[in-house]
C-alpha cells in the first residue's frame, strides 16, 4: 500500500535550468567571498581551523587508551581546552580516527562534508520531487559551493564539524514517506548529538506511531553500545557529566544561538548585574525567564511543522523542527543551524515556483540568506574574522539605533525561526490538508 504523499504519488518535475544558474550564481559569490574578502590561507580562512575534528581524533585516542573521555578536556592547545561534549556512542564511532594522521584526519573532515552537503542537496531535491537531469547534478554541485556563503555551512565545514552528517540523516530518514526502517536515521543522528530527539516528538504530534517507536529504540541502542564499549564513560556522561551545557561553552557567548543564550546575552548587554554569576562573570537567565520563552517558540515551531506535514511539504516540517531542537537547546552555536540548508532549498523551490505571479515571495529565500549569510565583522584582537550577524560588535555606548539593531541580531536565529513558523502557518492556511488532495505535487 502507498503511503500518502510519497514520492510514488506525485509525477517527478523538471529541475528550471534558471534555478540551476541561480545556484551557479551563488557559487561565484562563495568564490569570492573566500578569495577578495577572506582569502582561503587567511587567518580565518575556509580551510584555517578544523579544530572540531581534531576533539573527535582526541576522543577516539582516550577511548583505545582507556582514558576518560569526559573527566577533562581532550585536546589541549596553546590557548584552549577542548571538551569532548558528544554522547559515548560518537566516541565509538569516532574511533577510526584515531588510526589516521593529522592529515588524514583533516583531508576526512574537509572532502567528507563536501560529499555530504552535496548529498544533502541532492536528496532535498528529491524529496521536492525534482527528477534527475543535467540542470538536476548542475544545481546539486553548484548549490554546494553556494552553501558555503551560509554561516552555518561556513563554520561547520570550517571546523571540520558532523552538522551535516546529522541532517543528512535525518532528512534522507523521515523527510521520505514510508519505508521499514524509517526513524532509523533519527535514533542513529541522536545517539552522535542529542538534539535530533526533538523529531520523536513531531513524529508523535503528527501520529507516524511506528517511526517514532523505531528512532526509540534506535536511540536506545546507541546508549547500550556506549555503555558496552565505554562503562563508567557512559556512566558519567548520562548521571550529568556530559549534559552540562557550561562544558560545551559560555552560556551568554555571542555565538549561542538558543533562546537561553539569547536571553543571556541580553542579561549581559543591558548589565542586568543580577544574574550574572559572581565567579565566573557569566550572565546566566534562569530557568522561569528561558524555559517558558524556549517552551513558547517551540511550540510554535512544532505547530508550524506539524501544520507544513499536513500539506504535503515534510522537507519544510523537517527543516523547522531541526531549528526548534537549536532554539530550545540550552546551548548552540551557530553552526548547529545548518537546518537552513533545506529551509533555503524549499524557499528558492517556492519562489521559483509562484513568483512569476507573486513576485514579492523572493523575499523569504532573501531574508534566509541575510540572516544567515557569513557576514563578517573584525575581533577586538584584530586578528582575521568573526562570522554571522550575531558576532556583530556591541559597544558600551550604543546608541539607541545601535543598540536595537544589536538586540535583533543577538538572537537571528531564533527569530528567523519565529518568523519561518509564523510564516508557514500564514500560508498553510490557504492550503487544504493533504488527505483532502492526495494526488497534488508540492508548490
Amino acid at each position: 500500500m502507498r503511503s500518502v504523499g510519497s514520492t510514488r504519488d506525485v509525477a517527478r518535475r523538471d529541475l528550471p535550468w534558471g534555478m540551476a544558474l541561480l545556484a551557479v550564481a551563488g557559487a561565484l559569490v562563495t568564490v569570492f567571498m573566500n578569495t577578495v574578502v577572506n582569502p582561503i590561507g587567511g587567518a580565518s580562512g575556509l580551510f584555517g581551523a578544523a579544530i572540531d575534528v581534531e576533539v573527535y581524533q582526541a576522543g577516539a585516542a582516550h577511548l583505545w587508551s582507556g582514558e576518560s573521555v569526559y573527566d577533562g578536556p581532550v585536546l589541549v592547545t596553546s590557548t584552549m581546552q577542548m571538551m569532548f561534549t558528544y554522547p559515548p556512542f560518537a566516541a565509538v564511532l569516532f574511533s577510526p580516527l584515531a588510526a589516521l594522521p593529522y592529515l588524514g584526519v583533516i583531508l576526512a573532515a574537509y572532502l567528507g562534508n563536501v560529499i555530504l552537503l552535496a548529498a544533502l542537496v541532492g536528496v532535498c531535491l528529491r524529496l521536492l520531487r525534482f527528477r534527475t537531469s543535467s540542470a538536476f547534478w548542475c544545481f546539486t554541485l553548484a548549490a554546494a559551493v553556494a552553501l558555503l556563503t551560509l554561516e552555518p555551512v561556513r563554520s561547520t565545514f570550517a571546523l571540520g564539524q558532523i552538522n551535516i552528517l546529522l541532517v543528512l540523516l535525518v532528512v534522507a530518514d523521515i523527510g521520505r514517506r514510508g519505508g521499514r526502517l524509517r526513524g532509523v536515521g533519527v535514533g542513529i543522528a541522536a545517539g552522535l548529538k542529542l538534539t535530533p530527539l526533538i523529531f520523536v516528538v513531531y513524529l508523535l504530534l503528527t501520529r507516524q506511531w511506528r517511526t517514532a517507536a523505531t528512532a526509540v529504540t534506535t536511540f536506545v541502542a546507541t546508549v547500550l553500545v556506549g555503555f558496552l564499549v565505554l562503562p563508567v564513560d557512559a556512566w558519567h556522561y548520562w548521571t550529568g557529566t556530559g549534559l552540562d551545557a557550561q562544558r560545551i561553552g559560555v552560556v551568554d557567548a555571542t555565538s549561542n544561538q538558543s533562546v537561553k543564550g539569547y536571553l543571556s546575552q541580553l542579561l549581559r548587554f543591558f548589565d542586568a548585574t543580577g544574574y550574572r554569576d559572581a565567579t565566573t562573570g557569566i550572565f546566566v537567565a534562569p530557568a522561569w525567564m528561558w524555559v517558558p520563552a524556549a517552551a513558547a517558540v517551540a511550540a510554535l515551531g512544532l505547530w508550524a511543522a506539524w501544520a507544513a506535514h499536513r500539506r504535503g511539504v515534510d522537507l519544510l516540517a523537517v527543516a523547522i523542527v531541526g531549528m526548534v531542537g537549536c532554539a530550545a537547546s540550552p546551548f548552540a552555536w551557530g553552526h548547529h543551524w545548518v537546518w537552513v540548508v533545506p529551509l533555503v532549498i524549499v524557499a528558492v523551490d517556492y519562489a521559483w515556483t509562484v513568483g512569476p505571479n507573486r513576485p514579492w515571495v523572493w523575499v523569504v529565500p532573501a531574508v534566509i540568506v541575510a540572516a544567515t549569510f557569513m557576514w563578517w565583522f573584525r575581533p577586538a584582537s584584530g586578528h582575521g574574522f568573526d562570522f554571522g550577524v550575531f558576532m556583530l560588535p556591541r559597544p558600551a555606548d550604543a546608541g539607541r539605533l545601535q543598540s536595537a539593531t544589536i538586540v535583533v541580531a543577538a538572537g537571528c536565529y531564533p527569530i528567523l525561526l519565529t518568523a519561518t513558523a509564523i510564516v508557514t502557518l500564514w500560508w498553510a492556511r490557504s492550503r487544504p490538508a493533504e488527505s483532502r488532495r492526495r494526488s497534488a505535487p508540492i508548490r
